[in-house]
């Protein structure tokens, strides 16, 4: 569940299927799909969302080259035209193509990415974030600052997020976060709440 409110509207993305494979040592596929459901001035509706399929490739390890890198190409496009109609999601196709890097400085696990969305409108914009996390005991404290940056000053945005994982069990894992947007370009603050369960049955491994 994702959950982006403002002082005009809420968009809750629930439930929110997002289905991961590794392929390989280095490769992990990705498929993400939502069901979408807004609330403003006009009233309560909702749709099925536009799916995104990604390809995660991680070229270098930290183990042997001090620092991990990777790529995360993803694609969203719009398969059902009732749900750009009533305004709950884009029509246009989005392209995004960002490189990240993980190392691991004493306790704290940093995480740095940047990268740019292209879309098939012509418009497009710059992503990037910075994300910490440390474990205490089967508890990971997790705190990032991420934004965007296009040609239209309505476009940017500056947000702060702050969650956690939990094992529940050898299989399943608790995902939460909450945060807002300390700049924005369209004068509004948003506000964002995830709540997830990661479920990974093939899974050998105790919590």
């Amino acid at each position: 569940m994702v959950l982006d409110r403002t002082a005009l509207a809420s968009t809750w993305a629930t439930p929110l299927v997002d289905a991961n494979y590794g392929w390989g040592e280095r490769a992990q596929l990705k498929l993400e799909i939502p069901w979408v459901v807004v609330s403003d001035d006009v009233g309560t509706r909702g749709g099925i969302g536009n799916p995104l399929f990604g390809v995660k490739w991680r070229f270098l390890d930290e183990e042997s080259a001090g620092v991990s890198v990777s790529t995360y190409p993803q694609l969203g496009f719009n398969i059902a035209s009732a749900s750009a109609d009533r305004g709950l999601v884009e029509r246009e196709a989005s392209f995004l193509l960002p490189v990240s890097a993980a190392k691991t400085v004493g306790p704290v696990a940093v995480n740095a990415e940047v990268g740019r969305v292209f879309e098939s409108g012509g418009e497009g914009e710059w992503v990037w974030g910075l994300a910490f996390g440390h474990t205490f005991g089967r508890f990971e404290a997790l705190a990032e600052v991420f934004g965007t940056h296009g040609d239209e000053p309505l476009s940017r945005q500056v947000l702060v997020n702050f969650g956690g994982r939990v094992p529940l069990a050898a299989t399943s894992t608790l995902l939460f976060s909450g945060g807002c947007s300390v700049a924005d370009g369209e004068g509004l603050r948003h506000g964002h709440v995830y709540l997830g369960l990661q479920l990974t049955p093939g899974r050998k491994d105790k919590p």
